[in-house]
């Protein structure tokens, strides 16, 4: 794994996002910034991995009110064919009767 030390950027020893304090315009060129000396990839592997669980249980969330929607949507769809069934049970009695 390449160290801090070993990349090169123009004039930047550095690049700006290794940065500990701010990722700020042109931190990253002089060698005595505060940076990251354990190299950029290992930084962002890490703050993603503490937002592994977050990812996690909001995909869950997801997923399970996207199957609420689907049983409400077959619920709407069921009660709506009673409905019109109901309807056309009395339309069809009323007709008969009159006959």
């Amino acid at each position: 794994m390449a160290r801090y030390r070993s990349f090169s950027l123009g004039p930047h020893p550095v690049p700006d996002s290794c940065c500990l304090i701010r990722a700020t315009q042109g931190c990253g060129l002089t060698r005595d910034a505060r940076v990251n000396t354990n190299g950029c990839a290992n930084m962002v592997k890490n703050v993603i991995s503490s937002y592994g669980d977050v990812v996690g249980i909001t995909g869950v969330l997801v997923a399970t009110l996207l199957m609420f929607c689907v049983v409400f949507s077959n619920c709407i769809v069921k009660f709506a064919e009673r409905k019109e069934i109901v309807a056309h049970i009395i339309a069809n009695s009323h007709s008969s009767k009159q006959v």
